[in-house]
This record gives structure tokens, C-alpha cells and sequence, in this order.
């Protein structure tokens, strides 16, 4: 005869239900970085924010400019700490806190956006050109930076938390 083994459970507290909801929570939320297009225009230029940073990322041989990786580069410099975020948020989940889940993700976006920020400041190389230098002293400007003039495409960086 096989021993038989008894097991009791007693649920004092119940919270299947919040758990359920900050499960659901994150489920459906999103975090989006990069450069809305609709909020992407450029003072006194054709070509907005959102273009130009695809253009740079990836380079356009056409028009003779250099791929100079922005994103992906930008958002693995940052891997890390967004893990840790992600993961307080997963923690969050587990203990009810549907608020502070969402506070996790937003801080995960302003994570993600400023390495972004910090990738475009970083001179990405290959160096400008002459041409490119005599035409930036020509609108005043002095810097030698890639990516960086006047400041417009790094400050267009956001993000968004957002339902999927």
C-alpha cells in the first residue's frame, strides 16, 4: 500500500484578480523610441526629423552619405539598465502594482531615448567631409560632430508608452 499524502491550502488573501489586471496590463502596453514623425519637422527644412534619422541610420548611398547607425547601437548601450526596469516592472506585475508597472515602462522609454541621444552626440564615424564642414561654417555653425549642428534631430528623440 502506497503512503497516502494530505495537503491542505488556505487562501487568506485573494489577489488573483489585481494580478490578473496588471498581467493584462502589460500585455497590452508598448514602448515606442525613436522620432514620431508627426512631431518630426525641422525649422525652415523640407526633409523632418524622423527622415533624417532614418537617413542617417542607414546611410543613403545616392546621396552619398554615410550609414551612421543610430538605433539599434543607441538602444544596446542601454541594454542593461532597461533590463533592470523591465524586470522591476515584471516584479511590480507579481505584487499587484499596475501603477508602478506602468511607471517601470516609462522609465524603460526615457532609458531608451537618452542613449539614443547620447549615440548621436557620440561623433559616429566615418568623419564629415570638407564639404560638409565648409557648409556648416557657412550657416555659422563651427562644430565638427557627426549628427550634431544645431541640435534639432538628437533633441527629436522621445517615446511613448502606448496600448499595442
Amino acid at each position: 500500500m502506497k503512503p497516502q499524502v494530505n495537503i491542505n491550502v488556505n487562501i487568506t488573501v485573494d489577489n488573483l484578480s489585481q494580478f490578473e489586471k496588471a498581467i493584462d496590463l502589460l500585455k497590452r502596453k508598448q514602448v515606442l523610441v525613436g522620432v514620431p514623425e508627426a512631431k518630426a519637422r525641422r525649422q525652415g527644412d523640407p526633409v523632418n526629423n524622423a527622415t533624417l534619422a532614418a537617413i542617417h541610420d542607414r546611410g543613403s548611398p545616392s546621396q552619398n552619405i554615410p550609414a551612421r547607425p543610430i538605433m539599434e547601437p543607441g538602444i544596446q548601450s542601454v541594454a542593461k539598465p532597461i533590463e533592470q526596469k523591465l524586470l522591476s516592472a515584471g516584479q511590480a506585475v507579481l505584487d499587484g502594482d499596475a501603477i508602478k508597472a506602468e511607471q517601470r515602462l516609462n522609465e524603460v522609454g526615457l532609458i531608451a531615448k537618452n542613449g539614443l541621444r547620447a549615440r548621436v552626440n557620440s561623433n559616429i564615424q566615418p568623419p564629415l567631409k570638407p564639404a560638409t564642414l565648409a557648409a556648416r561654417r557657412r550657416k555659422g555653425r563651427t562644430g565638427t560632430r557627426t549628427l550634431v549642428s544645431g541640435g534639432e534631430l538628437r533633441n527629436s528623440f522621445t517615446y511613448v508608452v502606448k496600448d499595442k
